[in-house]
C-alpha cells in the first residue's frame, strides 16, 4: 500500500513540470521489449534532434536524450514489469526519473517528447481494477451503484413506501408502529433483493459492498451528506447480501458517494 502512496506523490510531482516547448522526453519499454532496441531508437533520435530549429529545444531534447542513454546502459535486461523513464530540462536543471518496479507491468513501448511527461503509465499502475457495490439507503429511498477504480456507476435509485411515524397514541399507535415497521423491513428486503441481482449479475461479481446512509444536515441548506457505515466482501454465490462493519469502510468513505443522487422525499426526515 505504501507503495502505491509513494508513486501517487511522485506523479503529482511530475504533473507539476512543464518544459518551455516539446523538450520533456517520456520512454517506455515492456517486458517483452529488449533493451537494445530501444538503445538504437534513443540514438536515432538524438540524431534527429539536430534538425530541430531552435538552438535552446535542441540542447535541451539532446541533453535529455544524452541521460536516457545513461540510464539505459544501467540494464543488462529490461526488469520484470518494464521500465519507464522521464528525462528533460525544467527551469534550466536537467532532471530525470526512473520507474523499474511498478506494481503492474508496461503495456507497450513508447517515445514521445513535449512540454509535459506523459504519466499514464503510473497512472494506470495506480489506478484499482477492483469493483465495489455501492448502497445509500435511509427510510425514504436507496440508491445502488458500482464503484470501478475512482469511477461511481450509477444503478438504479428508487423511493420506499415506508409511512411517516405517528404522533397519535394508544393502541392505534402501536398497531401503526407495528405497520411501519413491517414496511421497513420489507422496503430493505427489496433493496437486498435489487442489490444482489446488481452485483452477482451479468456485469460479474463485486469485489466488496459499501454500505451508507445519507443525514440531513439540520443546520444549514445544503442537503444531505453521505455516511459510510459499513463494508464487506461478497461471495460468487447468488444468496442474500449481508454487511459488516469492517475497517475497509474508512478508506472507501474517502470516494466520491455524493455522486449517488437520492430520491426526493422527506418521509423520513422525523426519523
Amino acid at each position: 500500500m505504501s507503495q502505491t502512496y509513494d508513486l501517487r506523490e511522485q506523479i503529482e510531482q511530475l504533473e507539476s513540470l512543464t518544459g518551455d516547448g516539446t523538450e520533456l522526453v517520456t520512454v517506455t519499454v515492456p517486458n517483452s521489449k529488449s533493451l537494445g532496441s530501444i538503445r538504437e531508437r534513443i540514438a536515432q533520435e538524438y540524431a534527429s534532434a539536430e534538425n530541430i530549429k531552435s538552438d535552446q529545444t535542441r540542447d535541451h531534447v539532446q541533453q535529455a536524450l544524452k541521460r536516457v542513454q545513461r540510464i539505459l546502459r544501467r540494464y543488462e535486461r529490461t526488469p520484470e514489469n518494464g521500465l519507464v523513464v522521464y528525462a528533460g530540462v525544467v527551469g534550466g536543471e536537467l532532471i530525470s526519473t526512473t520507474f523499474d518496479d511498478l506494481p503492474t507491468p508496461v503495456a507497450e513501448s513508447t517515445y514521445r517528447c513535449d512540454d509535459h511527461f506523459d504519466l499514464s503509465p503510473l497512472n494506470e499502475a495506480v489506478t484499482p481494477n477492483e469493483t465495489f457495490g455501492l448502497i445509500v439507503i435511509e427510510r425514504g429511498g436507496a440508491a445502488i451503484g458500482r464503484l470501478v477504480g475512482e469511477r461511481i456507476i450509477p444503478i438504479r435509485t428508487f423511493e420506499s413506501q415506508v409511512m411517516g411515524k405517528s404522533r397519535a397514541g394508544g393502541q392505534s399507535a402501536q398497531r401503526f408502529e407495528r405497520d411501519r415497521e413491517r414496511q421497513v423491513h420489507e422496503f430493505f428486503q427489496q433493496v437486498g433483493d435489487i442489490a444482489t441481482d446488481a452485483f452477482t449479475g451479468d456485469e460479474g461479481t463485486v469485489t466488496g459492498l459499501v454500505v451508507g446512509e445519507h443525514l440531513r444536515l439540520r443546520s444549514g441548506s445544503s442537503p444531505t451528506a453521505t455516511l459510510i457505515i459499513g463494508c464487506a466482501p461478497v461471495c460468487s454465490e447468488r444468496t442474500r447480501l449481508s454487511m459488516r462493519p469492517c475497517k475497509a469502510s474508512i478508506s472507501l468513505s474517502r470516494k466520491r458517494m455524493s455522486n449517488f443522487s437520492m430520491p426526493n422525499s422527506e418521509k423520513d426526515a422525523s426519523g
